[in-house]
């Protein structure tokens, strides 16, 4: 969308966000080791599904990935050709994705008519382990997805060995294998019991019954599929001698006097050595290889009776602490099905080598995959690891924002350690074409501290202690703050002291994550916090100029423990209060403030009344602010980074990535939504023009009606008293450009652009 032919009208009634747009994002270049990276805001993968699918109907297979941290759809359009792919992050196919699918999706054409359908965890709390079924379709030369159902049920189902139909159930944690088992043409599952002891096969009898592959209708035809057990005593299988019976301790499911259950597993079926059979591919959420077991027997029920623990051991072998995923798929477009491993953890978990490309240098009767790289696809885009908590700031003083992020924490090389930074990202482009150059990993030297334990870095901006330069406050995960006074003086790039840990012994509770702002108006700078729990604590700056002073006890007035009522949420149910993760960005318009705060829910809720009212409740304006769907646990930070007169919104996410979007909000406070076409406002002609416009009111309410025009930094360049419903303004002496025309009718404000060439 072009944003320069939208026309905006500007109101400041609230009711106005229940029908704000959604943000359009905005593509920003960064540099790193002097090449712009191809994908940097895609928002980072720590646990990435891999699936083939043609997104835009060009008969060029894209690149869809599902990250189950957060439920995330991230679709990569091949802008190369379908032997030399090259994926760019395509996000204006993200809405096509079914929305409430989760932990797991899977794209196959199970109709055999050429487009992907996708299957996924329902995403429901109510029924979190059963799976919705989508039919693909073609719809403006796209692919989208409707949901199926299936006669009065509304997730797959199956007849189980005595004949009832229940609900097919998958446990949480695992990825299935939906493929033909078989052999008789049509899609079957296979999925580890929920107690994750053995495999069931489900068995699709649509060709049976006369439908081809048109339909899903499931029995469980096995209950001990390749008759091997799992359990937590070592990371082998234990494998059954005799073909009629299900391993050592269990027969026909029952579980012996050991008890042992062991959810988590992940599974690929190929033919791996060419002999006719499927062999599996599976992957241990207490192992960090993935073993290979061997159909070996020509039969009608499959057996496995060897295995191999290292897969692949004639390379090197898949090593992701803990719990691999596996996935076939044509990633370099010659025609031969590649391996990829992935983490498929949700909690720690190696998030930055998290892509592991294997080539097939083979043929796909008989592969042999050979590894190419760990982190394929991520190479390409910021990627912290673990979080990303951005802020902006002036850090150099040449005029334009500079951006820092901080993270929880990298893991990699098998390594627990902690290590989190930040960095900080020098603007090197103008003040409308933003460019971010990496230009230090570990600015300030902050990993010092996460080798002593601190991590979660939350960096912010502010003049604490009123010299007239910006001083830096840092959150972490135990709560404190991080003081670190800039000594450079206003206008001076900045120069800091030697952080100060625990600074005015500040427990703001788990996760603090700090913002700068002078909420009462007393001329000092205070700190609000967001935590681990829902509220929004308030610190009040009872200092005077030069030495800040802030009671740590947060319970003692002026402090507020609850501030304007404000509460972040968690992804889980509400009765888990302690895990929302709030974030909250306070945007200062001189005589009003808005606040943005983001949770862990991943949803971003934006708050107004606030001036004069710190000790009462602010109003919800959305919860859906932008109506973003970036993931979980979000941090955000706020600016007007190119000039256009609309703040713009940087968003981190708990995979380690950032987004960006333009908001619907101006420099000045105002909020813009796009004109319906019924309605009829305010008429602006010629537009563009050079020299002259006219307006046209098309009302009755021009009575006492002032005009401005302001540039894109809302700085006035003329302005008057409206005294017709028709009148004309010149702007032959403006230089070419974008600019506004603010028009005041006292209990309502309203805008429209006007283009001078």
């Amino acid at each position: 969308m072009n944003r320069l032919n939208l026309i905006f009208v500007f109101l400041l009634a609230k009711t106005i966000y229940a029908n704000a747009q959604v943000f359009e994002r905005l593509n920003v270049d960064f540099e790193i080791n002097n090449e712009i990276i191809k994908n940097p805001l895609t928002g980072g993968l720590n646990a990435p599904q891999l699936n083939e699918v043609d997104l835009n109907n060009d008969q060029i297979n894209d690149l869809y990935i599902f990250d189950r941290i957060g439920n995330v759809h991230l679709p990569f359009l091949n802008i190369g050709t379908a032997q030399n792919p090259a994926y760019q992050f395509a996000s204006e196919f993200v809405s096509n994705f079914p929305p409430d699918v989760g932990n797991f999706v899977l794209l196959r054409d199970y109709n055999k008519d050429g487009i992907m359908d996708l299957f996924g965890h329902s995403g429901e709390q109510s029924a979190p382990t059963s799976v919705k079924a989508f039919k693909g379709k073609i719809e403006n030369g796209a692919i989208t997805f409707d949901r199926l159902y299936f006669d009065t049920l509304d997730y797959l189902n199956y007849v189980d060995l005595v004949g009832v139909t229940r609900t097919l159930e998958i446990a949480e944690p695992d990825y299935p294998a939906f493929d033909d088992i078989d052999g008789d043409g049509d899609m079957d599952i296979l999925t580890f019991d929920l107690a994750g002891s053995h495999v069931y096969f489900y068995k699709n009898l649509s060709q049976e019954q006369g439908f081809g592959n048109e339909e899903l209708i499931f029995e469980l035809a096995d209950d001990c599929w390749g008759r091997f057990l799992e359990d937590m005593t070592s990371p082998d299988l234990i494998l059954s001698d005799d073909l009629t019976m299900c391993a050592q301790g269990l027969v026909g499911g029952v579980l012996d006097d050991r008890n042992v259950l062991h959810p988590g597993s992940t599974l690929l079926t190929f033919d791996e050595n060419n002999d006719g059979n499927l062999d599996l591919i599976l992957g241990d959420i207490a192992s960090q290889n993935l073993t290979v077991l061997y159909d070996t027997e020509n039969s009608q029920v499959s057996w496995i009776t060897d295995q191999d623990g290292l897969f692949p051991s004639y390379d090197t072998p898949v090593d992701i602490p803990d719990f691999p995923s596996s996935f076939l798929i044509d990633l370099d477009g010659d025609g031969l099905k590649d391996f990829v491993a992935s983490p498929n953890n949700k909690n720690q978990t190696p998030n930055v080598e998290v892509i592991w490309f294997y080539k097939n240098t083979g043929s796909n009767e008989q592969p042999d995959f050979e590894l190419q790289q760990r982190d394929f696809l991520v190479e390409g885009m910021l990627d912290f690891g673990a979080g990303a908590n951005p802020t902006f700031a002036d850090v150099n003083a040449d005029g334009l924002l500079d951006l820092v992020v901080g993270n929880e924490t990298y893991f990699n090389d098998n390594s627990v350690d902690l290590d989190s930074r930040l960095h900080l990202f020098e603007n090197i482009g103008t003040a409308n074409n933003p460019i971010f150059e990496l230009v230090d990993d570990n600015w300030l030297n902050f990993k010092q501290f996460s080798d002593l334990g601190s991590f979660g870095f939350a960096p912010t901006f502010g003049d604490l202690d009123n010299d007239g330069d910006e001083d830096l406050l840092v959150g972490e995960k135990d709560g404190f703050l991080f003081y670190v006074e800039n000594n450079a003086g206003a206008g001076n790039p900045m120069s800091f002291n030697f952080p100060q840990f625990g600074w005015m012994d500040i427990d703001a509770g788990q996760y603090s994550t700090p913002q700068i702002v002078d909420l009462n108006r007393d001329g000092l700078n205070d700190i609000i916090v967001g935590r681990h729990s829902r509220q929004v604590r308030y610190y009040q700056n009872q200092g005077s100029n030069g030495a800040p002073f802030f009671d740590p006890d947060v319970n003692n007035s002026p402090n507020n423990s609850e501030l304007g009522g404000m509460e972040a949420e968690s992804i889980i149910p509400q009765v888990f209060t302690s895990t929302a993760f709030g974030a909250p960005t306070v945007l200062d318009f001189g005589d009003s403030f808005k606040t943005i705060l983001s949770s862990d829910n991943g949803k971003i809720k934006l708050y107004e009344n606030i001036e004069g009212n710190l000790d009462g409740e602010f109003d919800l304006v959305t919860e859906t602010f932008g109506k973003t769907k970036e993931g979980i646990r979000l941090r955000q930070a706020v600016a007007d980074i190119n000039g256009d007169g609309f703040l713009d919104m940087i968003v981190g996410n708990f995979r380690g990535g950032l987004s960006f979007f333009v908001t619907n909000i101006t420099t000045e406070g105002l909020v813009s939504v796009e004109e319906e076409a019924d309605q009829n406002w305010i008429s602006i002609y010629p537009n563009p023009s050079s020299q002259v416009v006219n307006v046209d009111l098309n009302n009755q309410f021009y009575l006492n009606t002032t005009y401005e025009i302001v540039n894109s930094l809302g700085q006035e360049l003329k302005s008057g008293v409206v005294e017709n419903q028709n009148f004309e303004i010149e702007i032959v002496d403006l230089p070419v450009g974008v600019y506004w025309l603010k028009l005041d009718f006292g209990q309502e404000k309203f805008a429209k652009k006007i283009l001078k060439f």
